[in-house]
């Protein structure tokens, strides 16, 4: 995972009162993320999360020579303007933290389950239900080294039940820690997509996030295929159905098999998941089969959104995940969404292209063997076993590439 090193300017939510969200589906991410390195003394995070919500990650804590002991707090940034630091419109997301460690390494950190008030902005720590300043003293997690001056690594989970704006860009999550020698660090780190703007009547789009940020085309996918998807419905239509595959490229092909979508925090409406197949017929622009070979349609396909009225837009997070394979020779994917309005009409949109997830399963087909035959008047025939070998995607496939190359 790269360090996050930038703020990443992402769309507006849609225009509407404070939507209430649940920010939930904390998991627990592998200590193979490799999270950054902070100097001496001094704390680093990397993010896994659902799509600009983050849930958890990594966390590297470097005591200073003096100390093997330190207690923080960890907090969320509901990120109201662009821009690099200093930022004066990074509002900690208010309400009740749990954060647990696991699979530490260098030493132990103990979570804990606490309030954050609505004081403070960042880089100022966040405040307590009481309004007092989160510090040495009066901080809910702990963290201590094997030994003084010692480097402790653990993955981390995190989930809050705050309010988010609609205004909000993006969901930066900030970890503080004060050492026992007296001195103190913090990291900021961000999951990179957040929900597109809104488009004209029937308009469809969507985000994807990588490795290297949000739509980065240069960048590898995440697994599960994570983003946003924002639906501007018809004027006539609030209801609509919809399927989504991964595209290969540049073969166009679908992936087959398997898929599972899951929806989350949603604003202008509802939008309901669900386990399909997907199968070997058709390719982009045309919307894929099921497994009987019947294209989807408003008829048939698995998934579903409701506007809370009329010609509305409903943005919310999404998650993907397949059982398919890429066809031998993808050096690029979009994840393309088709939606069918009740009125109708219909809209579709590919992703971004970017590097296939790692570790994304490759269909090889086998090359048979070919025989060079001997020249004339050569007694001897020779004969050549070749085999098409296939390079691991992911590899060395850079620059940007086109939706439709």
């Amino acid at each position: 995972m790269r360090k996050p090193s930038r703020m990443i300017l992402l769309s507006l939510l849609p225009a509407a009162a404070v939507a209430s969200m649940l920010l939930t589906g904390a998991t627990t991410a592998r200590a193979a993320q490799l999270p950054c390195t902070p100097g001496s003394p001094g704390v680093c995070i990397s993010l896994t999360g659902a799509s600009g919500i983050p849930t958890g990650g990594a966390v590297t804590v470097s005591f200073p020579a003096t100390s093997s002991t330190a207690t923080g707090v960890d907090a969320f940034q509901a990120e109201l303007s662009a821009g690099f630091q200093p930022n004066p419109n990074l509002i900690y997301v208010p309400g009740g933290y749990t954060v647990s460690f696991s699979n530490c390494s260098g030493g132990s950190a103990a979570g804990g389950t606490y309030l954050v008030g609505s004081g403070n902005q960042y880089p100022a720590p966040p405040v307590d239900a009481l309004g007092t300043t989160y510090g040495a003293s009066n901080s809910p997690l702990s963290f201590v080294a094997d030994t003084v001056g010692g480097i402790l690594t653990c993955d981390f989970s995190v989930v809050n039940t705050g309010a988010l704006s609609p205004a909000t860009l993006a969901v930066p999550n900030d970890l503080f820690a004060f050492f026992g020698d007296g001195t103190s660090a913090s990291s900021a780190a961000r999951v990179a997509c957040g929900p597109p703007t809104a488009g004209g009547s029937g308009a469809v789009s969507k985000n994807i996030a990588t490795d290297g940020g949000c739509d980065d085309s240069n960048g590898t996918a995440t697994y599960p295929v994570t983003g946003f998807i924002t639906l501007t419905f018809p004027t006539a239509s609030s209801r609509a159905t919809g399927v989504d595959a991964f595209q290969a490229k540049p073969s166009q092909v679908y992936v087959s098999g398997s898929y599972s979508v899951t929806f989350s925090h949603c604003t202008g409406g509802t939008s309901s998941g669900g386990t399909y197949q997907v199968g070997s017929g058709n390719q982009f622009a045309t919307p894929p089969t099921n497994a009987g070979g019947t294209t989807y349609s408003a008829a048939n396909s698995p998934l579903s959104f409701t506007a809370t009225a009329a010609g509305g837009s409903v943005s919310c997070a999404y998650s993907v995940t397949s059982t398919g394979a890429f066809p031998n020779g993808t050096v690029s994917m979009t994840n393309d969404i088709f939606v069918f309005f009740s009125d109708g009409t219909s809209g579709q949109f590919a992703s971004e292209s970017v590097r296939p997830f790692s570790g994304a399963p490759v269909i090889v087909p086998e090359v048979p063997q070919v025989a060079l035959l001997a020249v004339a008047g050569v007694g001897a025939t020779a004969c050549v076993a070749a085999r098409r070998r296939w390079r691991r995607l992911g590899g060395k496939a850079r620059g940007p590439h086109s939706l439709h190359d």
